[in-house]
């Protein structure tokens, strides 16, 4: 037995041995598959005009690309538009497994130019149309000016949790500024960006290039490509870049990509994805604010004469306990220096979830609890009370003038809007005096804090329904 069973051991063993010597020679013999496209074989294309329309019979992520620009297809299929006559190189590219595979270079031969786009919608307001060029340059100069067109050369685009949100927004018209997180006025804020000459960027009509000078990189002509997807508003720049200042360059990785956020006879903005903010991670879209030259050149700023806001006060009485309106208690109320010259308020916050999308506002659902708490009380013989952010019971006189809506407190108290640095005080001295600046139609009241002479802090407060009153 023992020497049969040695006699199968031996041919099992060398069974074992053919099948991985066969197995191995297999592995050796199989050549690696070579994704790589092939003209007339993987892929076609067919010139109709100034029209190329590829087809490919690759599955998954594929796309032409030219001079710098991708073409995705879609189902198969992409055509592109070549406005100028001309030869122009492809190539065909498709991800397999997480690798790239380029096709040999082709040409593609337009035999005649097609500019009638130029004469329509974005290249006509951004060039001037067909012969035409138009420059354009950051709104701010060595003097810190900005037009009447924009409230400074920056502005920011996103949501908190969500900084590309608007990045494919398309406003609905000129007037949409919805996509604006925050739009700040350069007068204000001067530290967005040093005040000077940041140089010129003119777009030409007929070889749809894009010439830059900028001084602030010490760049004196910079010729780029400019294309532009008319569906998504995206403008890409081969070969230059905007006018920018130096402070955000290593901010922002793609400073080839641009968002048309708005476009007009006269201004334009251009949205770029920032990805740090001052070397720290800050996602964020930054938006730039362009005129063109001769509207620049020849603006003379107006005159502005800051009046007081405009409110029927005749409606209005003050006697009895007032709260704060927690969907929307406070904003700040802007004379604007652009038209219309007249009061606005410089934030979208008509809901708890405006607050709660600006997270700079530090107002968000779980401070109504508190904030409800609070409330002031008028009296008829000209004494007040409050229970302040420090849930204290305050008392002391008031002044209230019926013609300009002012009203004076002899006593501090502290009114908190959320958790962090939005409050409202009632102040001697230095005096802090409130006045009522908008008048809602259900009776509630903006009591204005003046931080400048055309701008207030604004608290939102609705009087408490007098019960004894209802009940008779």
């Amino acid at each position: 037995m023992k020497k049969n069973d040695f006699k199968w051991m031996t041919v099992l063993a060398g069974m074992l041995l053919l099948v991985l010597v066969v197995s191995c020679k297999k592995d050796e013999d199989t050549e690696p598959v070579d994704y790589t496209p092939v003209l007339n074989t993987d892929f076609s294309f067919v010139v109709t005009g100034n029209n190329v329309a590829f087809t490919t019979t690759l599955t998954g992520n594929v796309w032409f690309s030219s001079e710098g620009v991708d073409y995705p297809t879609i189902d198969k299929h992409v055509t592109v538009f070549l406005a100028n006559m001309g030869t122009y190189t492809f190539t065909c590219n498709t991800l397999v497994n997480g690798k790239t595979y380029t096709s040999d270079s082709f040409d593609v031969t337009i035999d005649q130019d097609d500019l009638s786009f130029l004469d329509e919608g974005v290249w006509k307001l951004l060039t001037g149309g067909q012969g035409h060029s138009k420059t354009w340059v950051l709104d701010i100069d060595a003097d810190g000016e900005v037009t009447n067109l924009w409230n400074a050369p920056v502005a920011y685009s996103g949501k908190d949790g969500d900084p590309y949100f608007y990045w494919t927004y398309i406003p609905t018209d000129s007037t949409d500024v919805s996509y604006l997180n925050w739009s700040p006025k350069y007068s204000e804020n001067t530290w967005l960006m040093p005040a000077k000459d940041y140089g010129t960027l003119t777009f030409v009509a007929n070889t749809q290039t894009a010439v830059t000078v900028r001084p602030n990189e010490n760049i004196t002509s910079e010729t780029g490509t400019v294309a532009i997807d008319l569906e998504t508003l995206v403008m890409t720049l081969t070969g230059t870049v905007i006018p920018r200042d130096s402070g955000r360059i290593t901010d922002v990785e793609d400073w080839q990509n641009y968002r048309i956020y708005k476009l007009t006879e006269n201004s334009l903005s251009l949205g770029v994805k920032r990805v740090l903010d001052g070397g720290n991670p800050g996602p964020w879209v930054v938006v730039y604010n362009f005129v063109t030259k001769d509207y620049k050149d020849k603006y003379v700023p107006p005159v502005i004469v800051i009046t007081d806001p405009v409110v029927n006060l005749s409606s209005v009485s003050l006697p009895g306990t007032w709260k704060f309106v927690k969907d929307n208690p406070i904003n700040w109320f802007e004379f604007n220096t652009s038209a219309p010259l007249d009061w606005a308020f410089s934030n979208a916050w008509n809901t708890l979830a405006d607050y709660e999308a600006s997270s700079w506002a530090g107002y968000v659902t779980a401070d109504t609890t508190a904030l409800l708490q609070q409330s002031l009380t008028f009296n008829a013989d000209m004494t007040f009370s409050a229970i302040d952010s420090s849930n204290t019971a305050k008392t002391g006189i008031y002044t209230y003038n019926g013609t300009t809506g002012v009203v004076a407190f002899d006593t501090y108290a502290k009114f908190q809007i959320g958790t962090t640095w939005m409050n409202a005080i009632t102040k001697v001295d230095p005096a802090v005096d409130w006045r009522i600046v908008k008048v809602e139609d259900d009776g509630s009241i903006w009591f204005g804090l003046k931080e400048t002479p055309g701008k207030y802090k604004t608290v939102h407060f609705r009087k408490v329904p007098d019960v004894a009153r209802k009940k008779k």
